[in-house]
């Protein structure tokens, strides 16, 4: 798995200095560890790297690096599949303190740059899919992805202790969408957020805000609307399996899944995709007709899979320390998903996970609201 830890300190300071040299020797010592940046206040460092997939990309002048997966834009400001394998707008990504890395690029990233002598930024990209995490030690910000890194590598930092308030507010309200963690001092860089890691380095700002995009010109016709979506969906999916040679597909017939192995089909990529099926007793949970049916328009292979009813809720308790609680009942599978994609090769899954906020209609009133301000 791709992970990183970033250090970031003010130089001048003796202690921080000393306090930074110290965890670093935590992740320099490890011979799975890189460093992917190294600056005066700036250390980063990362693992799991695999080419065209996870990768760092270095910024002009060594002056920040970008970790994690980028695609260009088109001209017309729509997803390309075409890999940045370099990026020829480094240093105006460097000026603009990250703005241009947002308008120009799109994939899943964190981005730390320079902003001036000392003073660095991070920026995390607007689908928010690669955690980034905050926590102070000894004057230095620690920038992470993975909490186990820090309290495994980094042993010096506390463990920290439970926020009981928003452990509450999480569980009355859903999961916690605001800077603030369940973890006592730890907070995390929100998505399409570019965050000062000194003083000095001005305030946190929103390169991508999605109250801004909802208030661009909207798509009325309903044609053009579907159109657009197929297309921006299909370049996605697309983009995406050609970092792969075989993907593992997890199809269960409704049509989030049957939607992506429509755009994974046999004519539309060279990637070798498995589609996976779990079923259970019952016409509500045994949805195999339609996987089926889905996997023969693809030209897919499709393997069927009985649940296993007998997992224990015990097994909750092996499960990663993270700073962000999430259910975690629908991911019980992971064992047989893992299991699965080693015996036909595959190291990435696709899912439909998410694909409810494209195309289920929610019961709300927010469609009301538009149709008022747009039509009156």
């Amino acid at each position: 798995m791709f992970r990183y830890v970033a250090l970031s300190w003010d130089p001048r300071s003796d202690e921080a200095s000393a306090a930074a040299r110290h965890l670093a020797s935590g992740l320099e010592n490890s011979a799975d560890w890189h460093v992917a940046l190294h600056r005066p206040g700036l250390a980063v460092f990362s693992t799991g790297e695999t080419p065209n997939v996870n990768q760092s990309y270095a910024l002009a002048g060594t002056r920040g690096v970008v970790l994690g997966k980028l695609f260009r834009l088109d001209g017309s400001g729509l997803p390309s599949d075409h890999f940045a394998e370099s990026i020829e707008k480094s240093a105006g990504i460097v000026q603009t303190a990250g703005r241009l890395l947002v308008e120009r690029y799109w994939g899943r990233y964190v981005a730390f740059i320079e902003a001036e002598a000392d003073n660095f930024l991070v920026v995390r990209d607007p689908s928010g899919t690669l955690p980034c995490f905050r926590v102070q030690y000894g004057g230095v910000q620690v920038v992470f992805s993975w909490l186990e890194d820090v309290l495994t590598r980094l042993p010096s930092v506390a463990l920290p202790s439970v926020d009981w308030e928003c452990l509450a507010a999480h569980i009355a309200s859903g999961e916690l969408t605001g800077h603030p963690t369940a973890l006592q001092g730890v907070t995390q860089v929100l998505p399409g957020e570019r965050t000062p890691l000194g003083a000095g380095a001005g305030a946190a700002a929103f390169l991508w805000n999605p109250s801004e995009q909802a208030s661009l010109a909207p798509i009325v016709d309903p044609a053009q609307a579907s159109k657009a979506l197929r297309e921006v969906v299909r370049r996605c999916v697309l983009a995406w399996a050609s970092c792969y040679e075989s993907i593992l597909l997890r199809l269960s017939g409704g049509v989030d899944s049957s939607i992506l192995a429509c755009c994974l089909s046999e004519q539309d990529t060279r990637a070798r995709v498995t589609c996976l099926n779990y079923h259970s007793p019952g016409s509500d949970s045994d949805e195999r007709q339609y996987a089926r049916l889905a996997a023969t328009k693809a030209r897919r292979e499709l393997v069927e899979i009985e649940r296993d009813a007998g997992f224990r809720l015990e097994q909750v308790l092996d499960v990663a320390r993270t700073p962000s609680p999430m259910n975690y009942l629908g991911r019980f599978g992971a064992r047989t998903d893992a299991e699965m994609a080693a015996a036909v090769g595959a190291p990435a899954m696709f899912t439909g996970a998410g694909g409810d906020q494209l195309f289920l209609e929610f019961a709300g009133w927010w469609p009301a609201a538009d149709y008022l301000r747009l039509r009156g």
